[in-house]
């Protein structure tokens, strides 16, 4: 009976272990769910740090102009100097299109797009605008410049050109079960539905940087941005 007792005691313990331990692998499974929820969301904010450089080129280096010590000397009103200011604010767009590169890639991967498949939009979208440069047809904010010397343009333009020779490849060439489109941690929507979400977000991706360097050169009086008032 003794021997019976501690057996069925060294069971019960066993049990209670095991339901413990499960319990605090399904929290510690939680916690990290939580936090990869963190993870996938907050670089997503990348893309509202680009719409607001995007938005605001023609004005949002002026404080640094106006309250930084390194740039109190700076005369403002002097015409030269003014033409140096058309720099920044094509900069000021340049740096929106980085981070929108980088928050909508990273949107792209995190929906299951295989890494050559999801970063193809953004790569496309920055090349799109070194060509418009070597075509004369100057900056995003009309800054009539051609650019970076080479080798800068000849790369992007080369790598826009290929991940897009690969994208069309993967979509409608490769035979059936070897295109390389979708990453296993595609969500069931995306592995459903890929070809249209890809397409929707391929054209807005590209198309919205170009929206707002439309509007840029639209609204702002010229292409050195809005006047810097000391």
């Amino acid at each position: 009976m003794p021997r019976q007792r501690k057996a069925l005691a060294g069971t019960a313990q066993q049990k209670t272990l095991r339901v413990r331990g499960g319990a605090l692998e399904t929290e510690m499974k939680s916690r990290a769910g939580f936090f990869n929820l963190i993870g996938i969301f907050l670089p997503c904010l990348w893309i509202v740090i680009a719409l607001s450089f995007m938005t605001t080129a023609g004005t949002n280096w002026h404080p640094t102009i106006l309250d930084e010590t390194a740039f109190l000397a700076v005369d403002v009103d002097n015409p030269s100097v003014r033409t140096v200011f058309g720099m920044l604010t094509h900069i000021a767009f340049f740096v929106g299109e980085l981070n929108w590169s980088f928050g909508v890639t990273h949107l792209m991967s995190s929906l299951g797009f295989a890494p050559a498949i999801a970063i193809a939009p953004a790569v496309s979208m920055v090349s799109s605008f070194v060509f418009m440069l070597k075509l004369d047809m100057g900056g995003p904010t009309g800054l009539p410049i051609h650019g970076p010397p080479a080798p800068v343009p000849e790369i992007a333009m080369t790598v826009g050109i290929m991940v897009n020779i690969n994208v069309l490849y993967q979509f409608f060439c490769a035979p059936a079960g070897e295109a390389v489109i979708l990453a296993s941690t595609a969500t069931q929507v995306t592995q459903k539905h890929y070809k249209p979400i890809y397409l929707v977000a391929y054209l807005l991706i590209i198309g919205v940087p170009h929206a707002l360097a439309k509007y840029q050169r639209m609204t702002l009086p010229d292409c050195r941005g809005v006047p810097v008032v000391r």
